[in-house]
């Protein structure tokens, strides 16, 4: 034990805890240091802090711009609904004048009065005065009434007259609107011939319908400016008389008698034929048409009155034949007569 005891002993002193001694340069630079480590503390804080008010001043901006550009955007959806509407209402007016012209282009001033401009006068005042009487027929009732310089204006009493006038006018145009798309359905491509032997809303004849209509308003214009419902209307009509023909031949149960139904659609084949070879022609720009005004010959080979009418006769020696008279008009010209 007694010889143990200087080992423990110097186990002891060897184990106990050193003390870690500093050079005296180097504790006089520790101040400093931390000295200029809490300075630079300091001023990062300062700045965090700067950056801090910046970023909630940038918040504060941002939302105010974003605040105000919503404001911008909303009053700028209510100023185009506001437009929207205007151009609506606008267009809705417009489509209502455009009928009206339509429709005063195709009053006439009756025949019992007449219009002329006075010599001194700058046009925008006219005189109307009563016509001659045709013999064997009564005037009607006039009223006479005065103008500020004296002029004597004489117009109808009856206004069940003119309105019997502008329905029959009215009616005469839808008469020629009506035969002149006719004709145009007929000389236009193939691939916008409705089909006849389906419905008129089949999806087939919907989606030609859908590519006749421009076709239609096209060709039609300027003269005429139908709706696309009124031209949908004409289109029903045409199919649904042509259909009930086409079902009566194919079930045999059309008329026998069809001379004078057989002499109109040959002058209404003849005039077709016309019409696509004068397009055909135009076309070209074959030297025999060119000098032609395209509208006016148009327009002309569409009259049924420029052509000359075809009626079928039996053959006197053969009852199986049929001969087809073709009569040479006096208004023919030279030109026209070479092809005869």
């Amino acid at each position: 034990m007694s010889q143990n005891l200087p080992k423990l002993l110097k186990k002891e002193q060897t184990s106990a805890p050193q003390t870690v001694h500093f050079s005296e340069e180097l504790e006089s630079t520790i101040p400093e240091t931390v000295d200029e480590l809490k300075t630079e503390n300091r001023k990062l804080k300062e700045e965090i802090a700067k950056l801090k008010r910046q970023n909630s001043q940038m918040e504060i901006d941002f939302e105010e711009k974003l605040e105000k550009s919503q404001e911008n955007i909303n009053q700028m959806k209510e100023e185009i609904d506001f437009l929207a509407n205007i151009n609506q209402q606008f267009g809705a007016e417009n489509d209502q004048l455009i009928k009206n012209l339509d429709r005063f282009r195709k009053y006439r001033i009756p025949e019992s009065i007449s219009v002329r401009s006075s010599p001194g006068d700058s046009g925008t005042e006219s005189e109307i005065i009563p016509s001659k009487r045709p013999k064997g027929r009564k005037l009607k009732s006039k009223k006479i009434a005065k103008t500020n310089k004296g002029k004597r204006v004489v117009g109808n009493d009856s206004e069940e007259d003119t309105e019997s006038d502008d329905e029959k006018n009215e009616k005469g145009a839808r008469v020629s609107n009506s035969n002149e798309m006719k004709t145009i359905i007929k000389t236009i491509d193939s691939e916008f011939s409705l089909n006849y032997d389906q419905t008129f809303t089949s999806a087939n004849n919907c989606e030609i319908r859908r590519k006749l209509i421009p076709e239609l308003q096209k060709s039609l214009a300027p003269k005429f400016r139908p709706s696309v419902t009124q031209l949908t209307k004409w289109l029903n009509s045409i199919h649904k008389s042509r259909r009930a023909t086409a079902r009566m031949r194919n079930s045999g149960k059309l008329p026998k008698d069809l001379r004078r139904v057989h002499a109109n659609n040959r002058q209404n084949d003849k005039k077709i034929r016309r019409i696509k070879a004068a397009k055909e022609l135009f076309r070209k720009n074959d030297p025999n048409i060119i000098d032609y005004d395209k509208e006016s010959l148009l327009r002309m080979l569409a009259d049924r009155a420029f052509h000359s009418p075809e009626m079928s006769d039996t053959d006197e020696e053969d009852r199986s034949k049929t001969v087809v008279n073709v009569y040479d008009l006096s208004w023919r010209s030279a030109e026209v007569s070479i092809y005869f």
